[in-house]
């Protein structure tokens, strides 16, 4: 791809580290660096202002009147789609010498304007949202969007997904094209195993995740207030999210002194990237027991830097690492009891033990690189 051309469309802009999980930026960036490609970059998020008016009232007036639990927003609405259209033509006539067009979402795409060729990535669709996550059938609004969706997948010349089982998914339903190549390392920094050592001396719990995965921290944090009512002295980092939720979510006015919560911490500010690497370097173990799905960027960023982890094994995580894991430990359910156990026994592993596994995270995804994945994007363009 030396020397080619790449017009990349994404839900923010993706020369920041803060735009989703990382991924834009570093994609990006391997495409610059590693195969010398040209990017133009075209940001797709919505006007705020637009947003902001669009959600208190229509929006508003569909979660009332319709469907409390409903998905449907500006980012999802006929305006806000007639929008991104218009952007996407843009974008077509302003680079026509494009070798690819690349849209890092499964919500616009392309292909109608243009005969060159068009490639979508995401982590999932939004007909693999409401059946493995949300368990129930779209609402009337939902459909319109799930039916503009499968439209841009058929049309698609090449579509990616981040995780096994969406794509299986997809494969499955129709878009014969999907392909999974494995995942990413979304870190900034590079690990050391010189801080193995370090960390078998830790009493440090961590876990990231933001707030739709609380209820695995509450749990992890009644868990490590049980082991150290009997004497222990562990303590949990929790970053992701603020000390208020989590006051919230644990019906209590103060969180416990052995916990502390960082919010989101931002890898473009030096501080806050110095706290969380830092935070992954200390670190005994990392947990995050949500059910089907524990924040698997954090997870594999986690197991880079070395650390045994204590999970779930959902259908994703099992189809990437086996139904046994030799990096950590699987519970059978996201509650305190389960995490207690689990961290008991990856404390009573011997010295060598110990370091072994945190070797085995690391090395369970050392191959995930930027480089690798967009060298595999490149294949499947025939760029």
């Amino acid at each position: 791809m030396s020397n080619r051309t790449i017009t990349v469309f994404t839900d923010g802009d993706s020369s920041l580290l803060s735009t989703w999980s990382n991924v834009p930026y570093l994609m990006t960036r391997s495409f610059e660096k590693d195969w010398k490609a040209r990017i133009n970059r075209i940001n797709m998020a919505p006007d705020p202002r637009l947003e902001y008016l669009f959600n208190t009232t229509v929006g508003r007036v569909v979660r009332v009147a319709f469907d409390h639990d409903t998905s449907y927003d500006f980012k999802r609405s006929f305006l806000h789609k007639a929008i991104c259209k218009h952007r996407m033509k843009q974008a077509v006539k302003r680079y026509p010498d494009t070798d690819l067009f690349l849209s890092l979402s499964y919500s616009w795409n392309p292909k109608k304007y243009t005969e060159k060729p068009c490639m979508m990535f995401c982590d999932w669709s939004y007909g693999y949202y409401f059946e493995k996550f949300k368990q129930r059938k779209p609402d009337w609004f939902e459909q319109r969007e799930l039916k503009r969706e499968e439209e841009y997948l058929a049309q698609c010349d090449y579509v990616i997904s981040l995780f096994p089982d969406s794509a299986k998914w997809l494969q499955m339903h129709g878009v014969e094209s999907a392909a999974y190549l494995g995942n990413v390392i979304n870190a900034v920094e590079d690990a050391d195993e010189r801080s193995i050592p370090l960390k078998r001396k830790s009493k440090s719990i961590v876990f990231i995740g933001r707030e739709q995965y609380i209820g695995s921290a509450c749990e992890l944090v009644k868990a490590v207030e049980t082991l150290n009512g009997t004497g222990d002295s562990w303590n949990v980092q929790i970053i992701g999210v603020e000390q208020r939720e989590l006051c919230k979510a644990l019906g209590r006015e103060e969180i416990p002194d052995f916990a502390q919560c960082y919010g989101y911490l931002s890898k473009d500010k030096e501080e806050g990237r110095k706290v969380y690497y830092n935070t992954l370097r200390d670190a005994f173990a990392c947990v995050n027991t949500t059910p089907q799905w524990a924040a698997m960027s954090s997870v594999i960023e986690e197991m880079y830097f070395y650390n045994p982890i204590i999970t779930m094994p959902n259908d994703n995580f099992v189809q990437m690492f086996g139904q046994e894991i030799t990096f950590g430990k699987y519970v059978c359910s996201n509650t305190a009891q389960e995490i207690m156990n689990a961290i008991k026994e990856l404390e009573s592993l011997d010295e060598e033990k110990y370091k072994e596994m945190c070797y085995n995270a690391h090395k369970a995804v050392e191959s995930y690189t930027w480089k690798n994945y967009t060298s595999e994007m490149l294949q499947i363009a025939g760029k």
